[in-house]
């Protein structure tokens, strides 16, 4: 019952660590292999997705630089650091998304997020996130760049998703990049058109009568 407990109280019903997969497994924050005496303590069983369990495997460093954020006791900045750019090409959207802080007040904290996002190859995850994401709101874009109302449209999104996954979560950087992209109000109109007459084609079949 307590496994479950801390599966299900993951937030947004996501991987710790990712923010995507499903958090079906716990994690050994310190692994087992070397902590045993915490093998069963729940502040070192972390609700994580089978594929961060598998990749962080025994990773137990005790250099602050190369350790994960513990989901109990490490918070994340009150600020930006998780940025995701948009590169508008022909054809469709890419986002590049990296860590950056400047507040030396949050760099041991800000380090192990580079190092986890790094070790986890979230650049990779969030990408592939990304397109899904841009495909699943074509339609939405096409209609507002339609009637001149995207800015508002994207500027109420950022502000839902800030409230809803905080202010660092991948969906929300997102969202923030389309805000602050001037390529995507001058050119994402026609990427989306041309996308969209390209996903349309009706399929032609063979009369074998």
């Amino acid at each position: 019952n307590v496994r479950d407990d801390l599966k299900k109280a993951a937030p947004n019903k996501k991987c710790t660590y990712c923010g995507i997969g499903t958090p079906n497994t716990l994690d050994h924050y310190l692994p087992r292999s070397t902590y045993k005496i915490f093998s069963i303590h729940t502040h070192n069983l972390i609700p994580v997705c089978q594929e961060c369990n598998r990749k962080k495997d025994t990773l137990a460093s005790t250099n602050a630089c190369e350790q994960f954020l513990h989901a109990y006791f490490h918070q994340l900045p009150e600020s930006t650091v998780l940025y995701a750019k948009l590169h508008v090409l022909n054809p469709g959207f890419f986002f590049e998304f990296s860590i950056l802080g400047g507040n030396p007040q949050w760099e041991k904290t800000v380090s192990r997020v580079k190092f986890q996002f790094s070790f986890l190859n979230l650049n990779d995850d969030f990408q592939q996130e990304a397109t899904t994401f841009m495909f699943d709101n074509r339609v939405a874009f096409e209609d507002f760049f339609s009637t001149d109302k995207l800015n508002d449209h994207l500027a109420q999104n950022y502000l839902r998703a800030i409230q809803g996954y905080g202010i660092n979560h991948w969906k929300t950087a997102i969202w923030r990049s389309l805000l602050q992209s001037e390529d995507f109000y001058k050119n994402g109109k026609k990427k989306i058109k041309n996308r969209n007459k390209k996903r349309k084609r009706t399929p032609t079949y063979k009369n074998n009568t």
